[in-house]
């Protein structure tokens, strides 16, 4: 993974990646056991038999990281001026307190991303948890960790009113604004069955209108419904 030199405006915006990014830490190393558990590791016994031998081979397929990582978000997704960065991961939320430590996920993935060309930067997440029921509280938990408004700790960003944007993604969802000193953003986290995934959208205040790249809950359904249409 590479971590390109990082312009001011860049310090702003990743610093602002902590909305939905710092209301986590590292998931555990186990994978969840409903939909998503289609990402567990399992191997797969071959037999060929021909008229002089017998050979049995074992594959091991790639891990639950490694299947889950497949559906993140790439650069090239994004655009062809974007570059993967470091992806943030603080322990306190914007608002206070720690989602995964409140409700811990059994995986979770993450990759983030920067333009420096059109002023832009993003990263995403994805947690598996080991239900239905605990992806709900946990989705519960993320949009209430994103609903202070300008009462933010680190007091250099407000956050808009959450929104219900389930229409647009497909799947429940909601999405709220960030804006600070000369920058600007949305923060989507959405639920489908065990997963919950979160996406933040961060650039310089009228970049991403200026760059004419798809808006950002576009780019959450898409990346979404390519998981669902996965993991049916």
């Amino acid at each position: 993974m590479t971590t390109p030199t990082r312009p001011l405006w860049i310090a702003a915006a990743v610093a602002m990646l902590v909305v939905l990014a710092g209301c986590s830490s590292s998931g555990g190393e186990d994978a969840a056991t409903t939909t998503i558990a289609a990402a567990e590791t399992t191997t797969t016994e071959a037999t060929t038999t021909t008229e002089e031998e017998t050979t049995t081979t074992e594959t091991d397929a790639s891990d639950p990281a490694e299947k889950l990582s497949a559906f993140l978000l790439t650069a090239d997704d994004l655009g062809p001026t974007f570059e993967e960065l470091d992806p943030q991961s603080d322990g306190e939320g914007p608002c206070g307190g720690n989602v995964d430590d409140d409700y811990p996920s059994a995986l979770k993935v993450q990759a983030a991303y920067q333009s420096d060309q059109l002023r832009l930067a993003m990263q995403q997440d994805l947690r598996v948890y080991e239900s239905e029921q605990a992806a709900s509280t946990a989705f519960d938990g993320f949009v209430e960790a994103v609903s202070c408004g300008a009462d933010t700790t680190s007091g250099t960003f407000e956050l808009g009113e959450p929104t219900d944007v389930s229409d647009r993604i497909g799947q429940q969802a909601t999405a709220v604004s960030i804006t600070g000193d000369g920058t600007e953003g949305v923060g989507v986290v959405v639920l489908y069955s065990d997963l919950v995934a979160t996406y933040q959208f961060q650039g310089v205040t009228g970049a991403a209108e200026e760059a004419g790249i798809a808006s950002p809950l576009d780019i959450t359904a898409d990346n979404i419904g390519e998981i669902v249409d996965a993991f049916g």
